[in-house]
C-alpha cells in the first residue's frame, strides 16, 4: 500500500529544524497532515478497492467518487437474491435487519436476545463465512444463502423487519457492456443512460496512487511543520509585550493555513463534472 512521509523523511527534510521534536510528535502531526490534506482535496490518495452504490442520474455519464481508476471490474444496475434472514426469538417483540454501504446490523427489541449487533461486511470473503458469523452470535438468527458472493456487494436497504418472517436481501449481478472508462477523471461513460435512482448502481473498482507523489509527501511535511511549530506557542498570538501587558489575538491564524494549504493542493482537489 502507498505510504506518506515518515519521520525520518521529515528529519532528513527539515535536519536541526526538528530535532527537539519526538518522533511520536512528528508521526502524529504527519498523520494529522494527511488527514487534513484528503478532507480538503475530499479524496483518497493511497490506492485502494472500491465497492460502492451510486446514484444513477439519467444520463450517459457516471462519476466515481475516487480517481484515478487503476483497475475496473464491474458496474451492474441488476440484482439477484443474496439470501434470506429471519429471527425467531421465541419471546422478541420484533427483529429487523439492515444492510448499509459498509455494515449489516441485527436487532433484536424485547426478550433474552434484545440488543444490536453491527457486523462489517469487509470482515467475510463469502456469503457463507458472514451466515456462519451471524449464526453463531446464538441470537436466535437464521439465514438461507442462495446466492454465493462477495458480502461487500450486499445492496443498501433500509430497515426491515423480520421476526418469524423472511426477510430479502440482494446483491450486485452481472454487469454492463459496453462501458468505457475515463481512468484518469474516473468517469464511466455509456451508450444509453444509467438509470435514475438512489444507490442503484453497483461499482466495483480500484483508485488512488500506488506510490504518493512526491509533491503531496512534500506539502504533508510542510504542513505538519506549520502545525508542530503553531503548539510551541500560542497560534493566535501576533504580538506580545510584557511592560503594561498587552496581547494581540490573530483571528484569521486558522484560515491562513487552510488557504496556504488549499493553494498547494490546487492540481489535487476532487474534479466536479
Amino acid at each position: 500500500m502507498a505510504t506518506w512521509a515518515t519521520s525520518t523523511d521529515m528529519s532528513d527534510y527539515y535536519e536541526s529544524a526538528v530535532a527537539s521534536f519526538t518522533t511520536a510528535q512528528m508521526n502524529a502531526k504527519l498523520a494529522l497532515a494527511e488527514r487534513m490534506i484528503e478532507n480538503r482535496c475530499d479524496r483518497t490518495f493511497a490506492e485502494t478497492e472500491y465497492f460502492e452504490w451510486l446514484d444513477g442520474t439519467d444520463s450517459d455519464m457516471l462519476v466515481l467518487p475516487q480517481y484515478p481508476v487503476t483497475a475496473f471490474y464491474q458496474c451492474t444496475d441488476l440484482t439477484e437474491l443474496a439470501f434470506s434472514i429471519q429471527n425467531t426469538s421465541s419471546d422478541a417483540d420484533e427483529a429487523t435487519v439492515e444492510v448499509s454501504d459498509d455494515k449489516i446490523f441485527l436487532s433484536v427489541y424485547g426478550g433474552t436476545n434484545s440488543g444490536s449487533t453491527g457486523l462489517a461486511l469487509s470482515s467475510y470473503s463469502t456469503l457463507a463465512d458472514l451466515e456462519a458469523a451471524i449464526e453463531g452470535l446464538n441470537l436466535g438468527w437464521e439465514i438461507e444463502v442462495v446466492n454465493e458472493e462477495d458480502p461487500r456487494k450486499l445492496k443498501p436497504y433500509g430497515v426491515g423487519t423480520c421476526l418469524n418472517v423472511p426477510y430479502y436481501v440482494d446483491i450486485a449481478y452481472d454487469s454492463y457492456t459496453g462501458v468505457s472508462l475515463n481512468a484518469d477523471q474516473g468517469i464511466l461513460y455509456r451508450r444509453s443512460a444509467f438509470p435514475v435512482g438512489f444507490k442503484n448502481i453497483f461499482v466495483h473498482y480500484k483508485a488512488g496512487y500506488s506510490t504518493i507523489p512526491d509533491i503531496l509527501k512534500d506539502i504533508e511535511m510542510q504542513l505538519a511543520f506549520k502545525l508542530l511549530t503553531r503548539d510551541m506557542s500560542d497560534p493566535t498570538m501576533r504580538s506580545e509585550r510584557l511592560g503594561d501587558y498587552a496581547y494581540t489575538k490573530d483571528t484569521d491564524a486558522q484560515t491562513d493555513v487552510f488557504a496556504w494549504l488549499d493553494d498547494q493542493l490546487t492540481p489535487y482537489m476532487k474534479l466536479r463534472v
